[in-house]
C-alpha cells in the first residue's frame, strides 16, 4: 500500500502542468533551498508529491494524528532547509518525507484511537532510520 500511495501521488504531481509550489518562486528574496527547489523539475515534482501524499494521509486521519505528522512536518522543513542548495540532499529529504506518509497511510487506518499511537509510531521509526542513515 505504501507503494500504490506514493506512486498515485507521484503520478498525480507529474500530471499536473504548472509548477504549483508552496511558495513563490518569483520573490526576489527567496532562500537558496527553495530557489533550488524551483529551479530543479525533479525536486519539483518531489515538492508537488510531498504536499500532495500530506493532504490525502491527513484526509484519513483523527485531529490528534494530524498534529502529530504537522509537528514532524516541522521538521522535515527545518531538514529540507538545511540541505540549501544540495540536490541530493534535497531529493533524500523529500523521498523520505513522502515515505513516512506513505507508511501512515498504509498502517495507521484503524480507529481514531489507535490512530495516534501508530502515527506516533510511525514517526520514531522514520526519525530511527534516518538517524542510522547520517
Amino acid at each position: 500500500m505504501p507503494r500504490a500511495l506514493y506512486a498515485l501521488a507521484l503520478l498525480f504531481a507529474a500530471a499536473t502542468a504548472s509548477p504549483a509550489h508552496a511558495y513563490n518562486c518569483e520573490l526576489p528574496g527567496i532562500d537558496v533551498t527553495k530557489r533550488t527547489v524551483c529551479r530543479n523539475p525533479e525536486l519539483t515534482r518531489l515538492d508537488k508529491a510531498e504536499r500532495n501524499i500530506l493532504h490525502a494521509t491527513s484526509a484519513k486521519l483523527g485531529v490528534s494524528s494530524i498534529g502529530a505528522m504537522r509537528a514532524d512536518r516541522d521538521r522535515f522543513v527545518k531538514a529540507r532547509k538545511a540541505c540549501r542548495a544540495n540536490v541530493r540532499c534535497l531529493d533524500a529529504v523529500y523521498n523520505a518525507q513522502i515515505r513516512l506518509y506513505g507508511e501512515i497511510a498504509a498502517a495507521c487506518e484503524k480507529t481514531t484511537d489507535d490512530q495516534y499511537d501508530c502515527t506516533l509510531a510511525a514517526i520514531a521509526r522514520h526519525r530511527e532510520a534516518l538517524h542510522q542513515a547520517k
